[in-house]
């Protein structure tokens, strides 16, 4: 199936031990139908902060505003560590095809940042923090 070869001269480069993968004929077919799924097919991954946001009304909008805003800080620490890391390893020679992984990464970083700040302003905005307080203090 596969084998993990470490490339000669290479150690740990930015955080990532520098791999390389080795096909024996056995697995190559195994391993081709089962990436091409896995790239071609795209599937819902329900992540935690998903069932989260299906519950926020739970919490009064202040509160969840402010753990949102908490949210955003830590994404976008998490999102200059990735780049950080990208840069690092790229400098030290490693070609970006090989951190395709952390480009994607850093695009989904992105993009939750950007829609928990616009949740945020949108909590703020009187129709739905006027509706979210009736309902938080209504209990329904």
């Amino acid at each position: 199936m596969l084998s993990r070869v470490l490339w000669p001269g290479r150690g740990v480069v930015g955080g990532r031990s520098q791999l390389c993968r080795k096909r024996t004929p056995g697995g190559r077919d195994e391993l081709g139908s089962w990436l091409h799924e896995l790239v071609s097919q795209p599937r819902h991954e329900y992540p935690a902060f998903a069932a989260a946001l299906s519950l926020l009304v739970v919490l009064p909008p202040e509160e969840a505003a402010q753990a949102l805003r908490d949210r955003v800080m830590v994404l976008v620490q998490q999102r200059e560590a990735t780049a950080h890391s990208v840069a690092e390893t790229t400098a030290s020679g490693v070609h970006p095809l090989f951190l395709v992984e952390d480009d994607y990464r850093v695009a989904l970083l992105d993009a939750e940042i950007a829609f928990v700040r616009r949740l945020v302003g949108r909590i703020a905005d009187h129709d739905w923090a006027d509706l979210w307080r009736e309902h938080y203090e209504g209990g329904s």
